[in-house]
């Protein structure tokens, strides 16, 4: 059985919070951040392939998907055999949950985008190692390609492994168990995606009306914040708005509904930033 793995007072730049963090085995932790903030240096650090600032890393073994890693004159079906993945049988089942089985003897010029990033992963998801460390390549595959690598990573998830994975997209963010957050460097945010959520902007309040002047007269400017609590949602009036709040809740005048909408995750990853 696969162990998990421990960050110990970890950072990857000379200022900001260090990070203290037990992942069990099995788990699978979204890094975010604009572009040039860290991620890939995190994953580097993760592998073992660059020292960091502070802390150490305490891992099983990692395999490493870097961006631009392969020689351009390399074919997918050598890919597999350096990646151990057999002859015959093995090797075209495994190319073709790639969707690479009809390109398997172009050199990697010859592929696209989305080509090239399912080449950069095939020698990691083949490896026998713990925890995989995708930098970026799951925000470049096709719909189809996605769909497939991540049925491939759910499946070495129930086994055990691990996957860290540098991503932008909230899709592929909801579907990890921690999400850590960096900026220039420096992290910025750890935590659970509720947590993040719980953390994003807050919740906004629509009201729909027959008569807007009547309404605008009552509560303008109306200046709520909205927190989820166990069971429902609290209502929290600025001063000197406390009866317009509660006015508004209840229906009050030719209100005829009201409309409480949380943030997206989408949302929740941009405030961070």
């Amino acid at each position: 059985m696969p162990e998990g793995f421990a960050l110990r007072g970890l950072a990857i730049g000379p200022t900001g919070p260090a990070l203290d963090l037990d992942v069990p085995a099995g788990s699978a932790i979204a890094l975010v951040g604009p572009g040039g903030s860290g991620k890939s240096r995190f994953l580097r650090v993760l592998a073992g392939l660059e020292a960091p600032a502070r802390g150490a890393v305490s891992a099983p073994g990692t395999a490493y998907a870097g961006l631009g890693s392969l020689d351009r004159r390399a074919k997918p079906q050598g890919l597999i055999r350096h990646g151990h993945g057999g002859e015959g049988a093995r090797a075209a089942k495994t190319l073709a949950a790639a969707h690479l089985y009809d390109v398997r003897d172009r050199t990697i010029a010859e592929l696209s985008p989305s080509q090239i990033a399912l080449c950069e992963l095939i020698v990691p998801l083949l490896s026998p190692e713990a925890v995989l460390l995708i930098d970026g390549q799951l925000d470049r595959l096709d719909p189809w390609a996605l769909e497939s690598v991540l049925d491939i990573l759910s499946a070495r998830k129930k086994f055990g492994g691990s996957f860290v994975v540098a991503t932008n997209r909230p899709d592929i963010v909801e579907g990890c168990d921690f999400v850590i957050g960096i900026k220039a460097q420096e992290i910025r945010f750890s935590g659970s995606v509720h947590d993040l959520l719980r953390r994003g902007p807050k919740q906004t309040i629509e009201v729909a009306t027959e008569n807007t002047p009547s309404i605008r007269s009552l509560v303008d400017p109306l200046e709520v914040q909205v927190e989820e609590i166990p069971g429902g949602l609290a209502l929290h009036a600025a001063e000197g708005q406390e009866l317009a709040a509660k006015l508004l809740a209840q229906g009050y005048g030719d209100v005829r509904f009201i409309l409480t909408r949380r943030p997206s995750l989408e949302e929740a990853i941009r405030s961070l930033f």
